[in-house]
């Protein structure tokens, strides 16, 4: 192992893991803040529709017996607004994680000793 400058194919991987953690977070946020608009009446629509069903359900005239959710709102709103680090941290680490694999294989392979076959003995 060699120390000194970092080369080529080290600071493509680097750049790539660094725009790859950039469109996580850009993705990341560009949906909570979709989610957290205030316009989005549609979703909140069919969340209530859905609470409405289950309260229905909830008498026992359904096909199954429901909870009404507490939540007035929708579980993906509640999501993005009370767990967003989380789902950050999370979504980061898992990321990492693949990515780290990806360079170590591909590194390995692209730089394996192929002049070495298995010989058969016999």
């Amino acid at each position: 192992m060699k120390f000194g400058y970092p080369t080529l194919t080290t600071v493509c991987w680097t750049v790539g893991y660094f725009i790859t953690v950039g469109a996580i977070f850009y993705g990341l946020d560009t949906v909570r803040q979709r989610q957290l608009s205030s316009g989005n009446t549609e979703l909140e629509n069919s969340w209530q529709q859905w609470r409405d069903a289950a309260a229905i359900q909830a008498t026992g005239n359904g096909p199954v017996k429901r909870k009404v959710p507490k939540s007035t709102l929708p579980p993906v709103r509640v999501l993005f607004a009370d767990h967003y680090t989380t789902i950050t941290v999370a979504a980061i680490l898992f990321s990492s994680f693949l990515y780290g694999m990806l360079c170590f294989f591909v590194r390995g392979i692209m730089t394996g000793d192929r002049g070495k076959l298995p010989t058969e003995s016999g």
